[in-house]
């Protein structure tokens, strides 16, 4: 996370994890996955203000998807 004497740094800490390979983000990166979570998640009953949110993500195969649609 870089940051100019000028700017301050991001806003939020985001870390992304490929394949289990960190990512490294620029300071804009930071701010706009973190923003962008942060407001989708605010709007949910339970969750408004929170610190720290997770998320893991799994691309499913075309044939798993069919079979989740029953759920």
């Amino acid at each position: 996370m870089s940051s100019s004497p000028d700017r301050p740094g991001p806003r939020y800490k985001v870390e992304l994890v490929v394949d289990g390979e960190r990512m490294p983000l620029r300071s804009f990166i930071h701010d706009v996955v973190g923003g962008t979570v942060q407001g989708l998640v605010a709007g949910l009953k339970g969750a408004e203000g929170a610190d720290r949110i997770e998320i893991r993500i799994e691309r499913r195969r075309a044939d798993a998807r069919d079979d989740a649609s029953s759920d």
